[in-house]
């Protein structure tokens, strides 16, 4: 979980550069996985990589807490998906999909309500 948690991290934050962006991030940080993977056999590069999915996303739109928020929705939509879904290219795009969307609308609902509370305390 923590590998997965620092592959999307760093892929957010490597994305951030200039003329490196998401893809190319995710390619780096994906080759370094594999490699990684290579010398250290009990790491699975599956969930790894798709880690870098959710790490893709514009800094603009997710902060680090929802980043890491949604990695860990991912990590649990993974868990349950993996039964649903024949190889692992649809599943981890879904899987990554999943966590980033259920973050960002929970993060939306919280702040609607935060705003809506103290509209009616200061009346």
């Amino acid at each position: 979980m923590f590998l997965a948690i620092l592959s999307s991290y760093i892929t957010y934050e490597f994305a951030k550069l200039r003329y490196i962006g998401a893809i190319r991030a995710s390619s780096i940080i994906g080759i370094l996985i594999y490699i990684l993977s290579k010398q250290f056999e009990t790491l699975d590069p599956v969930i790894l990589f798709g880690a870098t999915f959710v790490g893709m996303c514009s800094s603009n739109r997710v902060n680090r807490l929802e980043l890491i928020l949604s990695t860990l929705m991912y990590l649990l939509a993974l868990s349950y998906l993996k039964n649903h879904f024949n190889g692992f290219g649809g599943l981890l795009g879904m899987s990554s999909f999943i966590g980033v969307l259920a973050i960002l609308t929970l993060s939306s609902i919280h702040k609607k309500a935060l705003s809506i509370w103290k509209a009616k305390k200061m009346v």
